[in-house]
């Protein structure tokens, strides 16, 4: 009957949940030619999912090796095309090796072990390698043929959409430029990565902005609207280049205008006169990326819009001031109110004020009047004195 009994009781044992190897060999387990190996220990607390923390700590261990092999073949990559390790690079570096990372190697990792001991859980997850290789190449591969298709539907000269397809194709392959992807391009194997480079900057240098005058005239608050008129061709040829999205501004300005190029490569830009302020002022004609440029990608690109600035030349107006202020029923001729609206005037609009009326441009009244409505009562009771005053 205890023979029985033991027998029981070690059947049973052996047909419980059991590691296939040990705490120790789970801590050891090492990458190797044939697998990358991560492993995970947790608490056991019933208020967490325990076994997934596990599971997700082994995952990182994977994901970390994967990460430095990754990142050491794109640093080499942008030192040898010129795209320089600013720290926006790396940021793109490591948003661009997470997403690889998760795209990659989630789907064949193997959790080969996993146990509770002692109050713990222990994972052990492999990745392999093979496995891994076989299924980058693959998206590698179908990367190559949107990116190569970009580029054969793109040759027909500079344009905004032939700049996007390039951004398209970059974006298509960033996160394989480990892998030195290559085309058949013109009769011989290329790089994707340095050719695509090459294309964007040939293409985006290519851009011409000519601005017609080329200094433009606008005389402050008298001057309503200035027409500059622009053009977008291609330096190589001179033809034009329509649907250019330009955005134009100040230099050192915050706000800006956006105008787009018609069919014949022009547009036209209203010098409205509220932007008038200084004399000598920089306007800028800058060509967006804003439609098609992903950030990202724009790191790695290395090149800057096509643009052109232009000298305004600001002429102030000259201005004639008269003035009428009555206080209470009495003109009044010595006050600071002139002098302040002189002020405002020359500071924003780069005024000259003169002393007759025959000299000006335009004539600047002030009229200013202030009334009692109601006599006090008492010497308690306050004043109640109204103004009025236009300009």
């Amino acid at each position: 009957m205890r023979y029985a009994l033991f027998l029981f009781c070690f059947l049973i044992g052996s047909c419980g949940i059991k590691p296939l190897i040990s705490t120790d060999q789970l801590a050891s387990a090492k990458t190797n030619n044939t697998f990358w190996y991560g492993s995970g220990v947790v608490r056991i607390d019933d208020s967490i999912d325990y076994q997934k923390t596990a599971r997700d700590r082994a995952l990182n261990k994977i994901a970390e090796q994967l990460k430095v092999e990754i990142n050491s073949s794109l640093i080499d990559i942008q030192e040898a095309y010129g795209v320089g390790l600013s720290a926006k690079v790396s940021e793109y570096n490591k948003i661009s090796i997470e997403s690889r990372v998760e795209n990659t190697k989630l789907e064949n990792v193997e959790f080969i072990d996993e146990m509770k001991k002692t109050g713990y859980y222990h994972v052990v997850a492999r990745l392999n390698k093979q496995q891994y290789y076989a299924r980058l190449n693959k998206q590698t591969d179908e990367a190559k043929r949107i990116a190569l298709d970009l580029i054969l539907i793109s040759e027909q000269g500079p344009s905004i959409q032939t700049l996007s397809n390039y951004v398209s194709a970059l974006k298509a392959i960033s996160p394989y430029l480990d892998k030195y992807p290559e085309v058949s391009y013109q009769n011989r194997n290329q790089k994707l990565y340095p050719l695509l480079l090459r294309l964007f900057r040939d293409y985006n240098d290519r851009f011409e902005i000519v601005v017609s005058p080329e200094k433009p005239l606008i005389k402050a608050l008298i001057d309503e609207n200035v027409s500059i008129f622009i053009t977008v061709t291609d330096k190589r040829d001179n033809s034009p280049i329509s649907d250019v999205p330009i955005d134009v501004g100040w230099v050192g300005g915050d706000e800006s205008f956006r105008i787009v190029t018609n069919q014949m490569g022009e547009a036209k830009f209203e010098l409205d006169r509220h932007w008038v302020v200084d004399k000598n002022q920089a306007l800028s004609f800058n060509v967006s990326y804003a439609t098609f440029m992903d950030s990202e990608i724009e790191l790695l690109v290395g090149s800057n819009p096509p643009s052109k600035e232009v000298n305004v030349d600001v002429i102030g107006p000259k201005i004639f001031l008269s003035q009428k202020i009555i206080n209470l029923g009495n003109k009044i001729v010595d006050t600071n109110l002139p002098s302040a609206v002189k002020r405002h005037f020359i500071e924003n609009y780069s005024s000259e004020f003169v002393s007759k009326s025959k000299y000006a441009d335009l004539e600047l009244r002030l009229v200013v009047s202030t009334i009692e409505k109601s006599k006090r009562m008492n010497e308690n009771y306050p004043y109640m004195i109204y103004a009025n005053g236009r300009i």
